[in-house]
């Protein structure tokens, strides 16, 4: 939709729970640091997910993943259902790099 220096703004549907969720979400890079995704409009609008990089060696980067889930609809359709979700296909998303990387090598 966007793009600048600094952000991308995206229009994205996500599905959750077999829900297609239409969302715009700003994206900011800090290019081999960050990554801030803000959900600014969508049932999920608040969200703020950052993942952050840091580089131990040559061979070896930890990544963290700090997610601030707002839910609004959805969290009264799904409830706890819902976060679980999420966490699982982040694990899944994760584990998918991971492996992926190995297979590289």
């Amino acid at each position: 939709m966007e793009q600048s220096d600094n952000h991308i703004l995206t229009e994205e549907i996500v599905s959750i729970s077999g829900k297609e969720i239409k969302q715009k979400v700003k994206h900011i890079l800090e290019q081999n640091r960050l990554l801030k995704s803000e959900i600014i409009e969508g049932d999920t609008k608040g969200t703020i997910l950052m993942i952050v990089l840091n580089q131990k060696s040559n061979s070896r980067t930890e990544i963290k993943i700090d997610a601030d889930l707002k839910f609004g609809k959805i969290g009264a359709l799904f409830g706890i259902f819902a976060k679980r979700k999420i966490k699982t296909e982040i694990d899944n998303l994760i584990n998918r790099f991971a492996n992926a990387k190995e297979c590289s090598n």
